[in-house]
């Protein structure tokens, strides 16, 4: 598995997961947490064949938001689109949106139906190449209720009014304040 990087503070941004072995997935994949809008998002694609898909055998992706979160104070609305990026110069690729309210209660969405399992094994169509398909799932926050950043100290640089002592340990000089004691 292999993730792009995203930044922190952004309110949109993309997630990839590529998926080796394709032919043998058997159980669901994820990519690491990336944080958007100050919130942690991850990317799973597994095959699913249920009741829900007909007893037909389907690649299903999913986007989970803020799923270890204990708070159930939060949500989020975005617009989420899955890709399946493809892998021949003259296919376009294959892309299902939705937009969703994520919450404590709500926090994984995505389509269970994503591409019927037999067209993404087909090479003809353009989405597997040497067993190995990418997708991609691009993340527009629109709105955050109940985040917020947690705050980030510098204990490297002097701050005016909050440190007056400096801590030397292994070379490096950390500026502190002596009123506060452990």
């Amino acid at each position: 598995l292999v993730c792009s990087p995203i930044s922190d503070s952004k309110t949109e941004g993309s997630i990839k997961l590529n998926i080796s072995n394709l032919g043998a997935l058997r159980q669901k994949v994820t990519t690491s947490f990336h944080t958007i809008a100050n919130l942690p998002w991850r990317l799973a694609a597994k095959t699913e064949c249920t009741k829900r898909t007909s007893n037909v055998k389907f690649f299903s992706v999913y986007i989970d938001c803020n799923p270890e979160s204990e708070s159930t104070l939060w949500s989020c609305d975005a617009i989420v689109e899955f890709r399946l990026i493809s892998q021949k110069p003259d296919t376009p690729n294959f892309s299902r949106q939705f937009t969703n309210k994520f919450n404590y209660n709500s926090n994984n969405w995505g389509f269970p139906s994503f591409m019927e399992w037999s067209e993404i094994l087909n090479v003809d169509k353009g989405f597997i190449r040497g067993d190995r398909v990418v997708v991609e799932a691009h993340i527009t926050v629109q709105k955050v209720v109940g985040v917020r950043k947690n705050p980030v100290f510098d204990f490297t640089v002097s701050q005016p009014h909050t440190s007056d002592g400096v801590l030397v340990i292994d070379g490096m000089r950390l500026h502190v304040s002596k009123a506060v004691r452990i």
